[in-house]
């Protein structure tokens, strides 16, 4: 399987498994997620631009703990809520 064709939980098996590559892959949602931290703090770009960025530093810094139970989308937004709700 290319890379590109893996499913979320596939993709979160390989990144456990330290594949750079497949991490990267997850970047197709940090459009999304800047979205959804846009609203979170009616629309402050800046704060939304890090809280996106250190979502995605600190998935990769706890990939061997990450238990993605639904979706991964819905585990960005867990994870950046709760550090938008920290920044505030």
């Amino acid at each position: 399987h290319k890379i590109e064709q893996l499913s979320d939980q596939q993709l979160m098996k390989e990144i456990m498994s330290d594949n750079f590559k497949a991490f990267t892959e997850l970047y197709k949602y940090k459009h999304t997620l800047f979205q959804f931290v846009i609203r979170l703090s009616h629309g402050d770009y800046s704060m939304a631009e890090e809280v996106v960025q250190e979502t995605f530093i600190i998935i990769w810094e706890n990939r061997k703990k990450i238990v993605v139970e639904f979706s991964f989308q819905g585990y960005l937004k867990k994870v950046s809520r709760n550090l938008f709700l920290k920044e505030t």
